[in-house]
């Protein structure tokens, strides 16, 4: 499978537990992650997956606007 870099703007504690758990495995960051993202989408039905994704989408594009913008769905 072809890899592709990205970047992640995540917690510090939430960075560091990645870390040690990653050392504690014997593994990186980067497989670490993408474990953990593998098992949530696999852990839920595609719509839910899709509705959760929609869902954190807004609340970020919210929190990105700030309260005085309001933010509308593409589609």
């Amino acid at each position: 499978m072809a890899k592709r870099k990205i970047t992640l703007y995540i917690d510090e504690s939430v960075a560091k537990a990645a870390k040690v758990s990653a050392i504690a495995t014997k593994c990186t960051e980067s497989v670490l992650v993408e474990k953990a993202i593998i098992s949530y989408l696999d852990s839920k039905d595609i719509k839910t997956a899709k509705a959760d994704l929609i869902k954190l989408l807004d609340e970020v594009a919210v929190s990105l606007a700030g309260p005085h913008l309001s933010v509308h769905p593409i589609c």
